[in-house]
Formats: structure tokens, C-alpha cells, sequence
């Protein structure tokens, strides 16, 4: 597309064109790989009130814009701090004479056998892979029966390590650690592994340790499968070479850690009720009512 400046602003363009294609998104075509057919998006139309109104609009939508995209930097930075503060308490042996594999200090992939029967007509929660986040949280509003779900979803429990292991979302950092669960029961998505800490290691340092990217970028190397479905084997976390953590350290860096976790779910919950109000303000804007 060439907009055509003289009749419509540039910004007002941006934000107009953001809400069509919302708005067309109900209309996909496809199941796989969903489209949105050429003459449909053709002809949308959009509302062209005179170009100083435009302009006046969308001065309006970029300053609550930057305020919505301040609060997301917000959460990116506390990442930052504790990525910076994990490798500030736990090195970087490059050498790596005391590495282990990390099965040694972890179950991986906890087997079904586990659930008991009394637990079968419980609700439990469910996590697709859209209710995993990049910056380790969780969106838990989907729930299902023990028993339902146990037949083709991956199988997880209160304070285990959830790992995304399929492209792109391993790449882009897609993992948590399982907290609140319904009856401290999960299933997910089946492109998860997931690992759960031995005594005495926590779920925080271990989280933290595979949120790293050059743990994410050495995965990367070892996926396996076609384009555009490559995953990480499981065998590939067995024998991933980790140092041992210093168990006062970790005790530490578990409470900053859940001291940050803390703060980023608060911008969270902050963020999605801002997320709510732009929405709402581009609407009201389209409609004539700014």
C-alpha cells in the first residue's frame, strides 16, 4: 500500500490500518495457516474525518501509545536486573571443570504414573502455549478435569520448570515456573518439557539458569525435525552441562527473585488493564467520540 498523504495523516493511517486488520481477523480463512482474503481487506473502510481532525487523533493515540509501551519496557528491565544479578551470584565458568548434567539435578518430563486416582475428577489447570509468557508468567483462566486432560497434554505439577520446546517459542524465551495451579495440578500444551528441581535446588535458579539466552541459542543448535517445527530433544536438557549452585547463594537469589516476580505481576496486571483502556480509546476514537 502507498497512502496517499494529501487525504490522509500518517499516524492516523497506523492506527486505522491496526484496527481494520483486528477487526478482519474474525473473518480468517484456513485452517493451518490462517489468511485474510485480498478483496475482503480491499474493501474495508475507514472512517476519514478531515486531515487536521486525523492528526489531532492520533497525537492523542501516540501519547497513550507511549505510556502503554513505557509500562512493557518496565517488565523487559526487571528481567534484565535479574538476569544480571543471576550471573553477578552464580558465575560463568567458562571452562566448565564443575559442571554437571542437569538431570542430576533434576527430574525431567515427570511420568503420568504420578496422578493418583483420587485426583482423576479434579479441575486442573490448563496452559496452551498462548498462556505462557516470554518473562516467565502465566495467564491461569483455562481449567479442565484430571481426568480429561491426563489423555493428551503434558503433565506438570506445583513449582515444576515448564520449558518451551518447540520454534519460535523456545527462541523467544516462552517458559514459567508452575505457581497457583488449580489443586496445584497442570497440563499444557504437548510442545513443553518440563523439569522439576531435586532436593535441595529451587525452581527460581533453575527457571532463571534456562531463561538464559546462551542456553536458549546452544538448544537452538540441538532441534531436530522439519522447518518450521523443530523442536529441543529431551535428551538434550539430560545432558546439558550446568555448574551446581552454591546453596546459600541460591536461597538469596530466591527471594529476589520472587521479590521481582512480584513487581513484574503487579506491571502486569497494570498493563492489561491500560491494554483494555487504549482499546477502548482507538474505538471511541473511530466512532467519532475523541
Amino acid at each position: 500500500m502507498i497512502p496517499d498523504y494529501n487525504v490522509i495523516d500518517k499516524g492516523y493511517f497506523k492506527y486505522a490500518l491496526k484496527r481494520s486488520i483486528q477487526l478482519m481477523l474474525r473473518y480468517t480463512h484456513g485452517s493451518t495457516m490462517k489468511h485474510i482474503n485480498r478483496n475482503e481487506f480491499l474493501s474495508t473502510k475507514i472512517p476519514l474525518p478531515p486531515l487536521e481532525e486525523q492528526k489531532r487523533i492520533a497525537a492523542i493515540l501516540d501519547k497513550a501509545d507511549a505510556l502503554r509501551q513505557k509500562r512493557r519496557e518496565s517488565i523487559r528491565l526487571l528481567d534484565e536486573f535479574l538476569r544480571s544479578v543471576f550471573l553477578d551470584m552464580f558465575g560463568d565458568d567458562a571452562e566448565g571443570k564443575n559442571y554437571v548434567n542437569l538431570e542430576k539435578l533434576c527430574f525431567i518430563n515427570p511420568s503420568k504414573l504420578e496422578i493418583k486416582k483420587s485426583e482423576l475428577e479434579l479441575e486442573a489447570s490448563f496452559l496452551p502455549m498462548s498462556s505462557i509468557s516470554e518473562d516467565g508468567l502465566l495467564d491461569l483462566s483455562k481449567t479442565g478435569k484430571v481426568s480429561e486432560l491426563k489423555k493428551g497434554f503434558t503433565y506438570f505439577r506445583e513449582g515444576d520448570v515448564l520449558f518451551a520446546k518447540i520454534t519460535p517459542s523456545m527462541e523467544n524465551g516462552k517458559g514459567a515456573i508452575a505457581e497457583n495451579l488449580l489443586n496445584q495440578i497442570g497440563f499444557g500444551t504437548t510442545e513443553l518439557h518440563v523439569l522439576r528441581p531435586k532436593h535441595p535446588y529451587k525452581s527460581s535458579w533453575l527457571y532463571t539458569l534456562l531463561s538464559s539466552k546462551k542456553i536458549r541459542k546452544k538448544a537452538a543448535s540441538f532441534m531436530t525435525g522439519t522447518a518450521g517445527q523443530q523442536r529441543v530433544p529431551e535428551n538434550f536438557l539430560r545432558k546439558l552441562k550446568v555448574p551446581p549452585p552454591d546453596l546459600e547463594k541460591m536461597a538469596i537469589f530466591d527471594k529476589i527473585f520472587y521479590a521481582v516476580k512480584n513487581e513484574k505481576e503487579k506491571m502486569k496486571e497494570s498493563n492489561d488493564i491500560f491494554k483494555e483502556l487504549f482499546n477502548s480509546l482507538v474505538q471511541r476514537a473511530f466512532r467519532g467520540e475523541l
